[in-house]
């Protein structure tokens, strides 16, 4: 196969992949596009520590978007951490590719490698074993406090059921064509029999007719080989070489017996044969077994020794004689000509890489969740150290980090005096110099990118709010499809088989969740410069909800010029003064600015009349439902004891579709056509309908808002909730505003609405600090832009009670200047 195209393999949503060396460049220009412009977003990358801390000393050009993208983790082991495992996951099956090719250009597609591909779905039960024993591995290595790691792994298991319904294969299992397959590794803690030693006891006494054994890198004395031929004792034994690489101790294999060398120079047509396998041939069927072990003791281990790296390899069971000729290497050995030891080059031993230097310098591992830098320091930390930051180009950040409380292994600081994102870290010593560099994970920008490919309804739901400029009950409808599809995404393991202890569904620190009360009084108190959006709806296509209200309010970047004209200005233009004086109401009904019309089109007009009324009464219910279905929710939520960004997302467009539909006082007919909503004491009165919104939610003994859970990764209020509090408050302004200037809700509704509005300046719980700061003062007024003129209410007469009710909530608070 070509390794490189299968990343582009529609079907997963999370890859984990595991290498010795990386060439950032080669991840990021080769797997990375292909993997997420297949539906892949959830991406983790395992490195050996030592040889992370190379490349980025260096070695390899430096990443782009790791960190934001993706998660590189260096993995440390007692002496090299070498499997090369890329395990794809999705909703219905996974599949795991145990291959001897590193992710690196050559590895990807200059060497030549050998890989193999196990994939299943829900049903088939060995290959979905095999698939279940890679994960087992895998996540064994990913103990640690990354939040961003941490939070990769967990929204995996919500979308992956069917593996934790899975039991991990132990043995070699039987696959759909009839073979079989095991997955064997080695952590290099000799706890266990090595690699060689397994696969060896795989073969069950059989007589061994050849043993065929292709490595690009051996002991000097060919200590694994030897252990190999003496626990299998095959009739011959064939060795495959690229004798110009000069990398094989010929000498060493005079003392093996009836040994057959073969070069394969001409096969691997100049690439370096980087590819491992073994087969022992029986007349059974052929044992083979490749993957990322070499041909050395380090890698398979020698009788009870059980080897020192950590490697993954594949061993299948196949059908006698179809391994090499399927290699393409029966004619090397059936027709090839054998080459004695003594006419191979000089043995030359491999330059070993510096990777005990590269140990010195790793400055250990660096996480950024907003405002706090989280870093875990290397065991042989330098006294005197102090931490840089820097951004994608390698450019020295201008940042002060505070110390906050943490731990030995894990620190904490408060980072100030910059906006953007730290993309690498490093230590400056006390003698000035500096170690490596090391990657930031940063928490919030992973939480935005990994999310689930947009299915079909998701799609449309995003062209749907690309393409409107108003609020409406479409907008309710378009919430109910992205929540459907979202409720369905979060589809927890059904269950089948008890958990195992290692299955890891603790939750992390980061992704504890919090009553609002307890939330609100841990919290860092919200600046104007405070960084990073929050986001609780991040990772979710709820989110282009939220955009879209932030749109159509012209805030952030959704609010930039569209090229859509300005409608109030077109229908300002047709206003000439003099054949109607209302040119809104005369365009919406089709008036035609012309002579008299006769009976007929007269007749055709009142029946237009009544079409746009009972439109405008069928919109009304509709609307009236939707608020009453609204505050149903919410009491359900509240006995179930817990509220999410969901339903604060459903308040803040539930105001805005009743604010865009609210008509202003004595209004006459439809204006605009969408406001269908009366400012009258009525119950379907536009006050009233706000008033039953804002109640569920703050008012009374138990308000929805006590139930309110927020994840702890959020220091601050994420900007969605607090969007939806300076929504609420504005709208229970607009209520009071709106009740006096209709005498039928005074004194009665207009005490109730102001009674209602100190809840919830109170139980929103802001300081006088977050209620003055930039952001909910833009969003405030914003608000009074969108809607005042339509409903009629002096923008001045909100913003003065507005700051009477904030003085007596907070006297020291001081209006924001402007």
């Amino acid at each position: 196969m070509r390794l490189y195209e299968r990343f582009g393999d529609s079907g997963f949503h999370s890859c984990i992949t595991t290498s010795f060396g990386i060439d950032f460049d080669a991840y990021e220009n080769i797997a990375l596009p292909r993997l997420r412009g297949a539906g892949c977003s959830n991406n983790m990358l395992l490195v050996d520590e030592r040889m992370l801390t190379y490349a980025l000393d260096g070695a390899s050009l430096l990443p782009e978007h790791a960190g934001r993208y993706y998660t590189v983790t260096g993995i440390q082991p007692k002496t090299v951490f070498h499997p090369k495992v890329v395990l794809q996951l999705g909703r219905r099956g996974g599949r795991a590719i145990i291959s001897s090719a590193n992710m690196t250009a050559s590895g990807l597609a200059g060497n030549l490698e050998l890989a193999g591909l196990v994939s299943c779905t829900q049903e088939a039960e060995g290959e979905a074993r095999l698939v279940a024993a890679t994960w087992e591995y895998l996540s064994s290595l990913l103990s640690g406090e990354g939040q961003a790691l941490n939070h990769q792994l967990e929204w995996l298991r919500a979308r992956t059921p069917w593996l934790f319904d899975t039991e991990p294969a132990a043995d070699v299992v039987s696959l759909a064509d009839g073979s079989g397959a095991a997955l064997l590794r080695s952590s290099g803690n000799g706890s266990a029999a090595g690699i060689g030693t397994r696969f060896t006891n795989l073969i069950d006494g059989e007589r061994v007719e050849r043993l065929v054994v292709l490595s690009p890198y051996w002991d000097d004395d060919l200590a694994a080989l030897a252990a190999l031929v003496s626990s299998l004792a095959p009739k011959k034994l064939a060795i495959l070489i690229d004798r110009n690489t000069e990398l094989f101790p010929a000498q060493a294999a005079k003392a093996l017996p009836d040994v057959e060398i073969y070069d394969l120079n001409t096969f691997g047509k100049s690439r370096f044969i980087h590819a491992k396998a073994i087969v022992a041939e029986t007349d059974w069927a052929d044992h083979v077994l490749f993957g990322s072990a070499n041909c050395t003791a380090a890698a398979l281990g020698t009788g009870n020794y059980a080897g020192a790296n950590h490697e993954a390899c594949l061993y299948r069971r196949l059908p006698a004689g179809s391994t090499l000729a399927s290699l393409g290497l029966a004619k090397i050995i059936e027709e090839g000509t054998a080459v004695h030891p003594d006419e191979l080059p000089a043995y030359r031993k491999e330059q070993e890489l510096p990777l005990a230097e590269a140990a010195q310098r790793a400055p250990g591992q660096f996480e950024c969740a907003f405002d706090t830098v989280y870093w875990c320091p290397p065991s042989a930390l330098p006294d005197h150290t102090e931490i840089e930051l820097l951004d994608a180009a390698e450019n020295l950040l201008p940042v002060q980090l505070t110390p906050l409380t943490g731990s030995q292994t894990r620190r904490y600081f408060r980072m100030s005096g910059v906006r953007a994102r730290p993309a690498f870290a490093r230590l400056r010593l006390a003698d000035g110099t500096t170690s490596a560099l090391a990657v930031v994970s940063v928490v919030d920008s992973l939480r935005e990118i990994v999310r689930d490919a947009r299915g079909k309804k998701a799609e449309s739901a995003a062209v749907a709010l690309s393409e409107e400029t108003e609020e409406g009950l479409w907008l309710w409808e378009v919430l109910n499809e992205l929540e459907t599809v979202e409720l369905a995404r979060q589809e927890e393991p059904s269950g089948k088989r008890p958990r195992r202890s290692d299955d890891k569904d603790q939750k992390s620190e980061g992704h504890r969740k919090l009553d609002y009360d307890s939330f609100i009084a841990g919290r860092q108190l919200r600046s104007d410069e405070h960084g990073a959006e929050r986001n609780s709806l991040a990772g979710s296509d709820l989110s282009l909800v939220r955009n879209f209200l932030n749109r159509v309010l012209t805030i952030g970047d959704d609010g930039r010029d569209t090229g859509l004209p300005d409608e109030d200005a077109i229908v300002r233009g047709l206003d000439l003064r003099d054949e109607t004086g209302d040119g809104a109401a005369a365009l919406e009904q089709g008036d035609a600015f012309a002579t008299s019309p006769d009976a007929a089109e007269e007749a055709a007009g009142a029946e237009e009349q009544r079409r746009k009324a009972a439109r405008a009464r069928a919109t009304r219910e509709q609307i009236v439902q939707a608020v009453t279905a609204l505050n149903g929710r919410l009491k359900t939520k509240i006995e179930s004891g817990a509220l999410g960004s969901i339903d604060v997302l459903r308040l803040r467009a539930m105001l805005m579709i009743v604010a865009a539909a609210g008509q202003p006082a004595k209004a006459k007919g439809i204006p605009g056509g969408l406001q269908v909503l009366a400012l009258s004491n009525d119950p379907d009165g536009w006050p009233k309908l706000m008033g039953q919104l804002l109640f569920a939610f703050f008012g009374g003994n138990r308000p929805a808002i006590r139930c309110l859970q927020i994840e702890a990764v959020h220091d601050m209020l994420p900007d969605d909730v607090l969007e939806c509090w300076v929504t609420s408050l504005w709208s229970v302004q607009a209520c009071v505003c709106a009740a006096r200037q209709e005498k039928a809700m005074q004194p009665h509704t207009l005490s109730v609405l102001t009674a209602l509005a100190a809840q919830i300046y109170a139980r929103a719980g802001l300081t006088a600090q977050e209620f003055s700061g930039e952001t909910f003062a833009m969003i405030f007024a914003k608000l009074n832009e969108r809607f005042c003129e339509r409903l009629r209410i002096p923008s001045t007469e909100i913003d003065q009670v507005h700051g009477r009710m904030l003085k007596a909530l907070h006297p020291t608070y001081t209006p924001p200047a402007g």
